[in-house]
C-alpha cells in the first residue's frame, strides 16, 4: 500500500540510482553524482524530482513538467523535452505521464523520443522487461516486455502474501528478479516483509532477511543489485542478491 505520502502520484523527499560506478541522488532541490570513493563529480540546484542512471552515460531527470537528459559524468544537458507530470523508473529508463500513459524515452539525434508502453505505474525497468503496478493501494502487479509493452505476467500482493498484504513500493532486481515490500498493519511505517519474485511469472522465490530495518527499495543500473534508506536512520546502502544465493538455490 502506499499511503498518501508515498503514492506514486506523490514525490518523495529523496531519489537514488547507482550504476556501479556512479551514485545519482535528488531531493526536488537540487541533484548531485558521486563516485564510489565519496567523490563529488557535480552537483547542481534544480528542480527535478526523479532520476535515472542508463548504464550508458546518461543521467534521466525529471521536474514537475519536463524530461532531461544529460551527461552522467559531467552535468551537461543533452536534450529536454515538455511532459505533464512525469515520474521516472530505470534502467533502462522509463517514464510515466500524468495521464497514467508509460512510455519508454530514448536520445535520436540529440532529441528525446518517446515510444508508449502498456500497463500503468512503472516500477522498474531490467534488461528486456519492466514491472507495472496499480495505483494507491489496488496491489496489482504485472510484468511486460520493454519492446512491446505486451504483458508477460499478472498477480496480486494478496494472491502473493494473504489476503491482508500491501504493497510497499517494489523494484526491479535484475530481469529475472523483482522485490517487494509488504506491509500488514495500516499503520506501518515501512515494509514489514520483503519478498523476492520470479518475474516470468510473479511468484515469490524467498523472504529477504535484512540486516537492518530498511525501507522500500530502489532499482540498480547493475542486475542483482538495489538500494535502500533504513526506516530509523538516514543510511543509504547497497545490496547484491549473490548474498541470498544459497537461499536461491534450495527452492
Amino acid at each position: 500500500m502506499w499511503p498518501a505520502s508515498r503514492s506514486p502520484r506523490t514525490r518523495t523527499a529523496f531519489e537514488a540510482h547507482f550504476d556501479g560506478e556512479r551514485l545519482a541522488f535528488t531531493d526536488c532541490s537540487q541533484v548531485a553524482v558521486v563516485a564510489l570513493d565519496g567523490r563529488m563529480l557535480w552537483r547542481r540546484e534544480t528542480g527535478a524530482e526523479d532520476c535515472a542512471l542508463t548504464g550508458d552515460g546518461t543521467l534521466w531527470l525529471t521536474t514537475r513538467d519536463e524530461l532531461i537528459a544529460v551527461d552522467a559524468g559531467t552535468g551537461r544537458e543533452i536534450a529536454r523535452t515538455d511532459i505533464a507530470g512525469p515520474i521516472l523508473t530505470g534502467p533502462p529508463p522509463a517514464v510515466c505521464r500524468f495521464d497514467d500513459t508509460p512510455c519508454r524515452p530514448r536520445l535520436t539525434g540529440g532529441r528525446i523520443a518517446l515510444t508508449v508502453l502498456g500497463g500503468a505505474y512503472i516500477a522498474g525497468t531490467s534488461g528486456p522487461g519492466y514491472l507495472s503496478v496499480g495505483y494507491s493501494d489496488d496491489g496489482a502487479l504485472s510484468w511486460h516486455d520493454l519492446a512491446t509493452g505486451a504483458t508477460l505476467a499478472e498477480r496480486h500482493v494478496t494472491d502473493i502474501a494473504g489476503p491482508h498484504a500491501r504493497l510497499e513500493i517494489p523494484a526491479v532486481v535484475s530481469p529475472d528478479y523483482a522485490l517487494i515490500g509488504v506491509s500488514y498493519d495500516d499503520f506501518a511505517d515501512g515494509p514489514e516483509e520483503h519478498l523476492l519474485l520470479a518475474t516470468r511469472r510473479l511468484r515469490p522465490v524467498t523472504a529477504l532477511d535484512f540486516p537492518a530495518a530498511v525501507g522500500h527499495p530502489y532499482t540498480s543500473t547493475l542486475p542483482g543489485r538495489w538500494l535502500t534508506v533504513d526506516l530509523d536512520e538516514p543510511i543509504l546502502r547497497t545490496w547484491e542478491l549473490a548474498a541470498w544465493e544459497a537461499q536461491l538455490t534450495l527452492l
